[in-house]
């Protein structure tokens, strides 16, 4: 669990990512799971269908053989679907053969159709979704039968009362829908002609249900990785803590980790605890320059050809110090700054990822990874109808309008400051979380020594309380404890707070 200043801060809560793919699709893990929203059945026993009369045209086709049904939705003619699925539904006759009239108006034909049944309006009737059809038409008489695609005449008819029979092979109709919470699937039969025909589905018949885990339908969960960029845990993780100028403590005995900023430790100096009767004397060593850092330290955002100026959100940390080199990037965030467009309600910010100069909706300007600020705006009577294609959702009352910065926003992401309401000035992320951090390098002071730690020191060690040594008179957060044993003197690393 989290915990610290971090999880406090007002700004962190609200922060949002940018839809970071082209298509909006679930993670790979998603996609690649086993299917346990689908089934697939058999009729092993054969099916024989009789045309009785025009009043009882057909009926709804079962299933004797349940291969997979991990969910447990199908009865053995429906499958009710218990969540939102996307699906690809197969039925497969491998061999059908049918016989009845075959001249006149009305010659024998048997149709097997997919059927959609609605939970919600189930008054309405069910939908029908793919169907095939198996007739005499297109097929040439075949006396001797030796022709699969022929149909073989009855002995003793002509005319119109001509009849006969056809075997028909491999047949599949198929289709794509997707079905919400208790929606239905079922394959039927429905008969066309003078009654009197018959027919027979012989075995190895088949109903497969297939879930299509590619795009997220509406109502689905969303995953994470298909928001934000396609970066590692550790890196977004790294992106977050240089935003807010975070250090982190792992406790492993109660399983927390504290998120917490260098303001945290030098407010904590009125608590500090006293090491210097604990301090060995057996030599110090002093550094007066703190990692890789440079006379001015560049804090990034990363650049996209579609924001203009490119530096505009970033900012540097300078240090008087003449001896170091020139410049470095003290970071380069993952994401990259966003522009603001005019919307209904104010601004909105703007990430064009469509070419206005052709007739196009799809996506076609890539762009880099963005991060938001969440604001809510009430829609002063006007509506927004957002849609995914297909449904469609009017609201009235308020909509995220998300910035990353603009002159009215409470907060801003640009790491520079910036101007705020009325001429103010807003401060950038550099202003409100490294203050500290730039009076640590500007008076870089790294002392190594060797302590006499007790058991007790170790096991109630914060890093976030600071130390005091009045050797040196001067107040220090710990940044390394080197190989710790009981009564034995260890080395500490120290680091000067101002």
């Amino acid at each position: 669990k989290g915990k610290g200043s971090l999880l406090d801060d007002p700004l962190y809560p609200l922060l949002i990512c940018q839809f970071s793919n082209g298509s909006w699709e679930h993670g790979a893990d998603y996609q690649n799971q086993p299917d346990v929203q689908g089934m697939s059945a058999a009729n092993q026993a054969g099916t024989y269908l009789y045309h009785p009369d025009a009043g009882n045209p057909g009926g709804v086709l079962n299933w004797n053989s349940i291969a997979s049904d991990p969910s447990g939705q199908f009865s053995g003619q429906l499958f009710t679907s218990k969540n939102i699925n996307a699906v690809k539904v197969t039925v497969t006759f491998p061999h059908v053969f049918l016989h009845g009239q075959i001249s006149g108006n009305s010659p024998a034909k048997l149709t097997a159709t997919i059927y959609y049944r609605d939970p919600n309006y189930p008054s309405a009737g069910d939908t029908p979704l793919a169907s095939a059809e198996f007739s005499f038409a297109g097929y040439g008489e075949n006396k001797n039968g030796s022709d699969p695609k022929g149909w073989v005449r009855d002995s003793g008819t002509s005319g119109s009362g001509l009849r006969g029979g056809i075997n028909i092979y491999n047949t599949i109709l198929s289709c794509d829908t997707t079905l919400p919470q208790n929606g239905g699937i079922y394959a039927a039969y429905t008969w066309g002609g003078k009654p009197g025909s018959n027919a027979i589905i012989y075995s190895g018949a088949t109903l497969v249900i297939e879930s299509q885990n590619t795009t997220v339908q509406y109502g689905q969960t969303v995953q994470c990785e298909r928001i934000f960029p396609d970066v590692s845990q550790k890196d977004l993780l790294k992106d977050t803590l240089q935003r807010f100028g975070i250090v982190c403590q792992t406790d492993n005995t109660n399983r927390t980790i504290s998120f917490n900023s260098l303001r945290d430790i030098v407010n904590n100096i009125p608590v500090a605890k006293d090491w210097s009767g604990k301090c060995v004397d057996q030599g110090k060593q002093i550094v007066f320059r703190l990692g890789n850092y440079a006379q001015v330290n560049y804090m990034k955002y990363k650049e996209d050809d579609n924001v203009l100026p490119k530096d505009f959100a970033n900012s540097q940390i300078n240090i008087a110090d003449t001896t170091l080199p020139a410049s470095s990037d003290l970071f380069e965030s993952q994401f990259a700054p966003t522009l603001n467009r005019p919307y209904i309600i104010g601004n909105i910010a703007q990430i064009k990822m469509i070419d206005n100069t052709s007739n196009s909706n799809d996506f076609t300007i890539g762009v880099s990874p963005r991060i938001l600020i969440d604001q809510k705006s009430g829609l002063q009577g006007k509506t927004v109808t957002l849609s995914d294609g297909t449904k469609q959702v009017v609201i009235n009352d308020s909509i995220s309008t998300p910035y990353f910065y603009k002159t009215e926003g409470q907060y801003s992401l640009c790491f520079c400051d910036m101007t705020g309401t009325g001429g103010t000035i807003l401060p950038g992320l550099n202003t409100k979380y490294y203050p500290e951090f730039k009076m640590i390098l500007t008076q870089a002071k790294k002392v190594t020594r060797y302590f006499l730690l007790a058991p007790r020191d170790i096991l109630e060690l914060d890093l976030l309380i600071p130390v005091y040594l009045q050797q040196d008179n001067a107040y220090y957060y710990i940044n390394k404890i080197d190989s710790w044993r009981k009564g034995q003197p260890c080395k500490v690393e120290l680091v000067k707070l101002g």
